[in-house]
């Protein structure tokens, strides 16, 4: 089977090299010279979500990576490996990585070269394998040195899975690809699918794995076992301890599969392992097989993370956010891993920000997305008993509903079609949460009510949603009104071949009211609805104060690779971050993700106890691609 596999997990202590995947950055532990660009990049990765990058556009002979400090400890005689993964988008010339060893008087001593293949070409490992010379304490590692590159041409290129170790160690990837007589080497691979499962994530699945251990001594052929060992570990105590960051992964890109994959790993055991065996015809050969169990989570997902563009959307009672736009369309064929992703508040702030609601909906569900109406003007409606339109600069569109004088009575205040505010009633369709932007007399007590119906329902027949108890400051609010669809009808018994999708333009909401305690009026602004049918987020408690462009607070949010979600509150002090919150996060059965293909939020945001619609919140959404099964040209 031709196939990379690996087990992967940041952060190994076999690795003389702390930052080895430049997840954070590329300067702790390391020196760069020369280039015009050197940074950590999450463009391309090997592992994990960034890797190290560096290009000129004009190549002078005198760039380098290193290592800032000398890496102590070397012991003369004994093999060490350096290896690392390379992907060289631009290059004339080959290039070179290099072991420098060094007397413990820092003397240079010798080099352990290997020139890179010329030109350019995808990740592959580059690795060298030598004993420190007689004399060696010390060593410098150079992940890449001018040498080999033609002098004037541009040069483009990633690093990635830096390792320097004792040979044969436990380090931060264990390669299932080893050539014959020198690692672990897969020689079956009994794979799982997972069964998608609408609106939530299936279980994990489990696979099994036959390993041939090879190794020319006892004592390398126990390096490889005790490796293995090391992420059997791993993986149990990511899953059962939270405070581990680093999970263990099934890193995979079979032949002519167009990217890489990774896959989190929950459990790995034992089925049975073969007695070790000799090899004695030729050189020694000590041999075992090992069969693997691994449960796994269900998706493979990207190695990198995909990072939308930055948005601040013009204030309104419900904004949108285009969360494909500059990363692209969600790529994958189940729903994407959201992570690493912020909201925050921009301008406008008097009173922290404290409630957001966030619904998704996909083209590839619902249409044309442009045509989606996220903002149903209450004035657009057929005002009721006491009711009469108003214009109010603090409502969303600059007018509102008035409620005078207010009664105890219950009675229809309004009422809406969908008509009312689209001729796109097809785009229109799917399950809200509906949301409605009020304000009253201060003190004033009401009793509101949604319900739903067509216009050709009597009054009485109309589905009744919660009743909400408001009470009034005399500034506007958002209240939660309930759940309901549109389309009413079951369309499973009567679809849309009998009824067309545009025969929804009769689709109703009646809002009733009545005053409980109190005095005065009630003002009714906007109903927005939160798309919740594909994959919706409430956040209460988020407590962001916002000063300044460089001094603000921001709800970060994301879900883990095992499928758990959180939102935190931090605040950002001139690029210094602090955990200041963690508001209450309510989410669907797919822990907020984002649907594959193109797609739209629709977000909602409040103050703690009002809403100002001039109030600007700024987003930036990262995720990660997932698949069932093989990734697949993109």
């Amino acid at each position: 089977m031709a196939v990379i596999l690996e087990l992967f997990q940041a952060g190994r202590s076999g690795n003389l090299i702390t930052n080895w995947s430049f997840e954070t950055d590329i300067t702790t532990g390391w020196t760069t010279a020369n280039f015009t660009t050197a940074e950590r990049s999450g463009t391309y990765a090997r592992f994990g979500g960034y890797s190290a990058h560096f290009a000129d556009a004009t190549f002078d002979g005198d760039e380098y990576f290193r290592t800032t400090a000398f890496i102590t400890g070397i012991v003369a005689g004994t093999e060490y490996t350096m290896s690392q993964w390379v992907k060289k988008v631009t290059c004339t010339g080959t290039g070179r990585m290099t072991i420098d060893w060094y007397t413990a008087a820092d003397v240079a001593i010798s080099q352990s070269t290997l020139n890179f293949d010329a030109g350019t070409h995808d990740w592959k490992k580059y690795s060298i394998t030598a004993a420190a010379p007689a004399t060696a304490a010390k060593a410098l590692i150079w992940p890449i040195v001018w040498t080999g590159v033609t002098v004037g041409t541009a040069f483009d290129a990633y690093f990635d899975g830096v390792v320097f170790s004792l040979a044969g160690a436990a380090v931060g990837y264990l390669d299932l690809n080893a050539a014959a007589g020198a690692g672990i080497r897969m020689s079956a691979w009994s794979q799982a699918v997972a069964t998608p499962v609408y609106g939530g994530q299936p279980p994990p699945v489990k696979e099994s794995m036959d390993l041939m251990v090879e190794s020319t001594t006892h004592d390398l052929l126990a390096g490889h076992i005790q490796a293995l060992d090391a992420f059997r570990v791993q993986a149990d105590a990511y899953v059962r301890d939270r405070t581990i960051a680093a999970p263990v992964w099934l890193v995979c890109k079979m032949n002519g599969e167009t990217g890489t994959r990774q896959a989190m790993v929950r459990s790995i055991s034992e089925d049975y392992r073969l007695p070790l065996y000799a090899v004695h015809d030729g050189p020694p050969q000590f041999t075992t097989m090992i069969r693997l169990e691994l449960w796994r989570m269900p998706w493979w997902e990207d190695i990198a993370i995909t990072a939308a563009t930055a948005a601040s959307p013009a204030a309104a009672a419900s904004v949108v956010y285009d969360y494909t736009a500059g990363g692209g369309d969600i790529a994958g064929d189940v729903p994407a891993r959201i992570s690493d992703s912020i909201t925050w508040q921009s301008a406008g702030a008097i009173e922290a920000l404290d409630r957001l609601w966030m619904g998704i909906r996909s083209a590839n569900k619902h249409g044309t997305l442009a045509n989606f109406v996220p903002v149903w003007e209450c004035e657009g409606g057929t005002n009721g008993t006491d009711a009469a339109d108003g214009a109010d600069a603090s409502a969303s569109d600059g007018n509102k509903v008035t409620i005078t004088p207010g009664t105890a009575t219950w009675a229809k205040r309004m009422s809406i079609t969908l008509a009312d505010v689209t001729a796109n009633y097809s785009d229109n369709l799917g399950l809200y949460l509906w949301l409605l932007r009020w304000a009253a007399t201060a003190a004033g007590v009401w009793e509101i009510q949604l319900r739903f119906g067509y216009t050709a329902m009597t009054d009485a027949r109309y589905v009744r949603g919660p009743i909400v108890e408001v009470t009034g400051s005399g500034l506007f609010d958002i209240a939660e009104m309930g759940i309901a669809s549109i389309p009413m009808r079951n369309t499973h018994t009567l679809g849309f071949g009998f009824l067309d999708k545009d025969a929804e333009q009769l689709w109703t909401i009646q809002i009733w009211a009545r005053r409980t305690g109190g005095a005065g009026v009630l003002e009714l602004d906007c109903l927005c609805p939160i798309p919740i049918d594909e994959s919706w987020m409430q956040v209460a408690g988020a407590d962001c104060d916002w000063a300044n462009a460089t001094h603000y607070d921001y709800v970060a949010f994301g879900q883990s690779p095992e499928g758990q979600f959180q939102a935190v509150t931090a605040w950002n002090n001139a690029g210094t971050q602090t955990l200041s919150a963690v508001p209450t996060t309510t989410t669907d059965g797919t822990r907020f993700s984002l649907p594959p293909g193109d797609g739209r939020a629709y977000i909602v945001y409040a103050r703690e106890s009002t809403t100002v619609i001039t109030d600007v919140i700024s987003l930036l959404w990262k995720h990660y691609g997932r698949w069932a099964s093989l990734r697949g040209a993109e």
